[in-house]
Formats: C-alpha cells, structure tokens, sequence
C-alpha cells in the first residue's frame, strides 16, 4: 500500500512539475513576443519619423531657393530662419537617431516628446514667410 502511494505522490509531483515547466515556457514566449513587438514599433517609428525629417529637409531646401526672392533685412532674417530650421531638423535626426529604448515606459515618454517637438517644427515652416517684426 505504501509503494502504490508513493508511486502516486511521485506521479503528481511529475505532473506539477510538467504543468509548472509549461507554464514558465508559455510565460517566456508572450515576453519574447511583447519584446518583439515592442522593438517592431520602435523600428517602424524611426522609419516613419526619419522619413519626415527627410521631407523637412525637402521643404527647407525649396525654401532655400525662394530666398532669392527676398529684399534687403528681410532677406537676411528669412536666410537667418532658414538656418534655424535646418540645425533643428539635424537635432531631430540626431536624437531620434541616438535614441535607444530601454523599457517601454521610457520609449512611450519618448514618443510623445517627439511627437510633439516635431508638431512644433511643422508649425515653423507656417511661420517663416511672416514678417515677425512689429
């Protein structure tokens, strides 16, 4: 009688052991597959975005051109502008470029931040033809 017990106890030991293996490797592949995920939406943000700043670039270099049509001071502040956009476009590169996500709380702030930083730059390319000089 005691054999048989034993035997049983090992048995369920075994299967809780098993089912606990189990679970511990269906755990690891849902955050092998969030990590995967997770580094899918960094990648295809940076694609995204780096097409935008190629776009900026696009923008400023047509608004380069334009310059030629500009007078006197208002031709200097409008080349002055200009180069702001330009060394703020390179900011963006080069932070979204340097950029490395360590956990996903730290690249969700960092998206919104960007997001933000380039809403503020598209709103530049409004403001450069105004004469902001009252």
């Amino acid at each position: 009688m005691s054999s048989v017990l034993f035997t049983s106890c090992q048995q369920s030991n075994s299967q809780k052991l098993e089912r606990s293996q189990e679970k511990v490797s269906d755990a690891q592949q849902d955050l092998n597959k969030a990590n995967n995920d997770y580094m899918m939406d960094v990648e295809n943000y940076k694609r995204d975005l780096r097409a935008r700043i190629d776009e900026n670039d696009r923008k400023i270099d047509q608004l380069q051109t334009e310059k030629k049509y500009q007078k006197g001071e208002t031709k200097e502040a409008y080349k002055a502008r200009i180069d702001n956009l330009k060394d703020r476009n390179r900011e963006l590169r080069k932070r979204l470029d340097d950029y490395q996500p360590d956990n996903k709380e730290s690249w969700e702030q960092f998206k919104r931040e960007f997001n933000h930083d380039m809403d503020e730059f598209a709103n530049s390319f409004k403001d450069i033809g105004r004469n902001n000089v009252n």
